[in-house]
């Protein structure tokens, strides 16, 4: 069953990324904040803030899959935990 933990993961952190991701363009455009994580993704990705729809796709993408990851990550780990 742990791979069913990992594919439950990957869900899960794409689900929360999303979630994420709205709340954080909504601070965002409100004026609350000047940067949110997808800017850091674009970052990691292009070497630098980049605008444009294609460089905030990027940064979505980048984020979506660091956050698939990290969630497999924890669902990797939980498998061995008596959760």
């Amino acid at each position: 069953m742990k791979e069913d933990r990992l594919v439950a993961g990957a869900v899960a952190g794409t689900v929360a990324i999303l979630i994420q991701t709205v709340y954080a363009l909504t601070i965002k455009s409100l004026g609350l904040t000047d940067r949110i994580y997808i800017d850091f993704a674009k970052v990691i990705i292009m070497l630098e803030n980049r605008p444009g729809i294609s460089a905030f796709f990027i940064g979505l993408i980048a984020q979506l899959v660091i956050g698939a990851n990290l969630m497999c990550v924890f669902g990797f780990a939980s498998a061995f935990s008596k959760i």
